[in-house]
């Protein structure tokens, strides 16, 4: 009986850590302006979309503990990214600051060029073919 007893024991255990490995933690992400909710941002963490919870203004999602990193993007805003420890962290806040979006014509005084390359800050401009501008989000 005692055998028994402690073998019970010891699947209770295995069992025990094992549903402790797989616990998921609730992660909350607080995107805003800077002064008001950003409503329809997309929040990924971990490989998955967050989920919008009006009621609460923020995007959850459910993943076990570690380190993960997370991207925010919302149209008309600059991208944010970083990393994200679970179970450490229970809320995230992510300022989205509004993007301005800046365009070069770049010609040889009579014809567009359309195989250029514009830089600014890092990030390469795409070329608009239909206004043969080049355009970059800053």
């Amino acid at each position: 009986m005692k055998k028994l007893y402690l073998l019970f024991s010891m699947v209770w255990m295995f069992l025990g850590a094992v549903n402790a490995l797989g616990q998921t933690h609730d992660i909350a992400f607080n995107v805003n302006n800077g002064l008001f909710p950003i409503t329809n941002a997309t929040v990924t963490v971990g490989g998955q979309n967050a989920v919008y919870d009006g009621g609460l203004q923020e995007y959850h999602t459910a993943l076990v503990a570690g380190t993960y990193a997370y991207t925010v993007t919302a149209p008309g805003k600059l991208p944010a990214s970083g990393n994200v420890t679970i179970p450490d962290q229970a809320v995230v806040f992510v300022t989205l600051e509004t993007a301005h979006d800046i365009a070069f014509n770049v010609n040889n005084g009579l014809f567009p060029i359309t195989n250029a390359t514009v830089t600014v800050d890092g990030k390469v401009a795409d070329y608009d073919g239909g206004l043969q501008e080049y355009h970059v989000l800053l």
